[in-house]
């Protein structure tokens, strides 16, 4: 996608220094930056076409059902905020977002603040402050 001046979506995604990703109403990465592959350290390929949970390693997008078909997928405060954006339309700052993942062969829990805003068919998902416990 680029506009009259020649620039394209992704080259402005990456002049932007907060990690973000492009989200989908089926809960799926659509594009994202280079501060977000530095932060999930993925490349792009394995990080576009996949659904939030795979992409942060959710512990429970590796249980049957995968991301969004488990009974813990209804409280996922990441889920939940991209499909109230797509709903309503309205941006959401700073929400506070915790994640059980699996990194380096053990579950570590990374607590976060998301905030989200649509943008035509996508909702922009901004993540900040990332910890891990």
């Amino acid at each position: 996608m680029q506009n009259k001046s020649g620039w394209g979506l992704r080259k402005f995604l990456e002049r932007i220094e907060i990690p973000l990703l492009l989200v989908d109403s089926e809960g799926s990465i659509v594009m994202e930056n280079e501060m977000a592959r530095q932060v999930l350290g993925k490349p792009a390929d394995a990080i576009e076409g996949n659904r939030g949970g795979v992409v942060f390693d959710c512990v429970h997008s590796f249980e049957p059902g995968g991301c969004g078909g488990t009974i813990h997928c209804k409280s996922c405060t990441i889920r939940n905020t991209v499909e109230e954006t797509f709903r309503t339309g309205q941006p959401v700052y700073r929400r506070g977002a915790t994640l059980r993942v699996i990194k380096d062969a053990s579950e570590k829990d990374i607590a976060s603040y998301i905030s989200t805003s649509l943008a035509d068919d996508v909702v922009i998902l901004q993540i900040e402050d990332i910890s891990v416990s």
